[in-house]
């Protein structure tokens, strides 16, 4: 049984603590973003949070909260949705292969082309990033039986919107958790 702590970012599978796909690429995101003020990243991460939540809740309700400052990102969503004619069938949901975790932020229908999409707020488009996180997904899916036709990133800001196909890369993937797996084995 797989358990989420919300505070600590943290997924438990059978009592044993499991990384995520965002740790284990952590190394390439910290790589990006190391030159950028922390309390710009804090709030920068928490625009995300509620930009998702809002999503989720809309998706799941068709009702949400969001401060005003950050609706013109769930404008763009729904603009996003109309336009690029998506259907969600599973939002937010977690997964496990029993090494690893993740939450998938949306799984949807275009036509009959079976699609995972990540919502992304940053002010920059990291592709390579997105390959790395989706080639963790791609395992994680495909462990679990959900064979993915595309996969896209949704960059969101507050004028726009762009939709992007990008491939997995499991390589890159497995390289940052054979890194992850030595720092781990260094701290012990």
């Amino acid at each position: 049984m797989m358990e989420f702590d919300e505070k600590t970012h943290t997924y438990t599978v059978d009592g044993k603590v499991l990384p995520s796909v965002t740790t284990i690429t952590s190394i390439l995101s910290n790589l990006e973003y190391k030159d950028i003020d922390k309390e710009i990243l804090k709030k920068a991460a928490e625009k995300g949070t509620k930009v998702h939540k809002a999503i989720e809740d809309y998706l799941l309700w068709n009702d949400y909260e969001l401060e005003e400052q950050y609706q013109p990102y769930m404008l763009q969503f729904k603009k996003a949705e109309k336009l690029e004619k998506f259907i969600t069938t599973k939002t937010e949901f977690k997964l496990t292969d029993g090494e690893i975790c993740g939450t998938i932020d949306n799984m949807s229908m275009i036509g009959e082309t079976l699609i995972i999409i990540d919502y992304k707020t940053t002010s920059t488009i990291h592709k390579k990033l997105l390959e790395a996180q989706f080639g963790g997904y791609k395992i994680l899916c495909e462990a679990n039986g959900f064979h993915i036709d595309k996969w896209y990133g949704l960059f969101l800001s507050k004028t726009g919107y762009k939709f992007i196909e990008v491939k997995p890369n499991v390589e890159i993937f497995n390289k940052c958790k054979e890194i992850y797996n030595y720092m781990k084995e260094k701290e012990n």
